[in-house]
């Protein structure tokens, strides 16, 4: 039902008035933009379509090569079908198959592409939108301005805001008790002017942005211990932040699983995440990012997902030997993700990529120490040092757990781990502090964020795990 943009205005200012219910007769003014509409007259907008239109068009003609070179092959197989031997047909089959997995992955990961450029090249246009609206706003003194788009507030004048929920609880005969740690747990929100700008030219339903709320817990997806790398880099770059962790630890490991019984188990722990109330969602598994992160945005447009990619750009940058190793899962490195990451940011490197087979087992049963262990990681790294690579990407996030291991291994040698567990928190922080999402408490605070741990394992599982997580925690605080 499409609703007036007049009626729309009415609720919102409506609303605000209920929100300043109490206030000593205070003169109040609300105001209300079209942010898409802003967004379009700016004449920054023009270079950013130009810019997204020629990378739309480039990968375009990228998967016009690839599906014509399929068909061009299925035609070829139809054809000499009668005068093929069963070992030929098998072999043509196979091909068939990879070639249309192939083109599977590559729609996935140009879609991801085209999404990151358009958050990273909007990012500068919605920061002076934001600042010309909150100009407007105090200006004019207003007391707040609702975005129509959005469904949310682009400017507000804190000093004429009030909390009454207290007042509406005693009202309502209600307890003032705390909300359970597995929900937001009371912590003031606070708005920001940024959400409405950089959210609206998302696909996002106006009501899942009204109830995004900065108190509300981080969600980590994982097939199992891997996560807890991540976890732990983002609890240290925003200590405020609470977080849950899901871990698959009943169907771990996910490197030799189909793409299709990955993204079911995904979606699995998607929605146990949604149900707990997480306001973003850190896919933090390099084989469930490259099977699945492409459906979870499509399937669930409100919500912000981070995903992983192997970080071949800061080894492809600071090579010096020209020859990087690539360490992951065979579901990873075989994938056409990987292969479009190379493409577009190792041009003139030598990447070398392994499977690390029987490794993401070895770090869930606690078997770091092990000699077979050592065995296999010798086995995939000594061949990279006689190659002359001198960065190891780690793209499993199983692998930083055994970075003490690896090290042994390279100690002498000009060869350095890369570990994208930073730079993902960095860029998570950035979509919460974008998204109006950051919890960010005043400094008379002395809430502790709670952090919680789930496991399709059951309880001994998520035990373990957290133990796992504080360990590598101290590990870390040591180095």
């Amino acid at each position: 039902m499409k609703i007036a943009k007049k009626s729309l205005f009415v609720a919102a200012a409506a609303a605000l008035l209920f929100i300043g219910t109490g206030m000593a007769n205070a003169q109040q003014k609300f105001g209300y933009i079209n942010s898409q509409e802003l967004i379009a007259a700016m004449p920054e907008s023009d270079s950013v379509r130009v810019q997204l239109a020629q990378l739309s068009n480039d990968l375009e003609s990228q998967f016009t090569s690839m599906r014509e070179e399929m068909n061009r092959k299925s035609t070829e197989f139809t054809n000499g079908l009668s005068t093929m031997s069963e070992t030929i047909r098998k072999q043509k089959e196979k091909e068939l198959f990879d070639l249309q997995t192939r083109l599977e992955e590559f729609q996935q990961s140009a879609q991801q592409e085209l999404n990151e450029k358009q958050m990273e090249l909007f990012r500068p246009v919605m920061e002076k939108a934001q600042a010309a609206v909150v100009k407007v706003g105090k200006e004019q003194g207003l007391t707040a301005v609702f975005d129509l788009v959005a469904g949310a507030l682009a400017y507000y004048n804190e000093s004429e805001m009030i909390n009454v929920l207290p007042l509406v609880k005693n009202r309502s005969g209600l307890r003032n008790n705390r909300i359970p740690d597995s929900t937001p747990d009371g912590r003031r929100r606070k708005f920001s002017a940024a959400s409405s700008f950089f959210l609206s030219l998302l696909p996002v339903k106006p009501d899942a942005r009204m109830h995004s709320d900065p108190r509300s817990p981080i969600g980590i997806i994982d097939s199992g211990m891997g996560g807890i790398s991540i976890r732990t880099a983002i609890v240290r770059a925003m200590p405020h932040e609470g977080t849950l962790y899901w871990a698959d630890t009943a169907h771990c490991p996910y490197g030799g699983k189909a793409r299709e019984e990955i993204v079911r188990l995904v979606r699995a722990g998607v929605e146990r995440l949604l149900a707990e109330g997480v306001k973003l969602i850190v896919v933090a598994c390099n084989t469930a990012t490259t099977a699945a992160i492409a459906t979870l945005r499509q399937a669930w447009p409100e919500m912000p997902f981070v995903g992983l990619e192997p970080a071949v750009k800061p080894a492809a940058e600071t090579t010096q030997s020209g020859v990087i190793g690539v360490l992951g899962t065979e579901f990873t490195v075989h994938s056409e993700m990987f292969r479009t990451t190379a493409r577009r940011y190792a041009s003139g490197v030598r990447v070398i990529p392994v499977a690390g087979n029987g490794l993401v087992e070895a770090v869930e049963r606690g078997l770091e120490e092990a000699p077979e262990t050592e065995r296999l990681l010798r086995g995939y790294i000594e061949p990279l040092l006689a190659a002359g690579a001198d960065r190891l990407v780690l793209a499993c996030t199983h692998f930083p757990l055994l970075a003490p291991q690896i090290e042994r291994i390279i100690d002498g040698c000009d060869m350095r781990l890369i570990d994208p567990a930073e730079a993902i928190a960095r860029h998570t922080k950035e979509i919460l502090a974008t998204s109006g999402l950051l919890y960010e408490p005043d400094g008379a605070t002395t809430e502790v964020p709670t952090h919680h741990f789930i496991s399709t394992g059951g309880a001994e599982a998520a035990e373990r795990l957290r133990l796992r997580a504080e360990q590598y925690a101290a590990r870390l605080r040591k180095r």
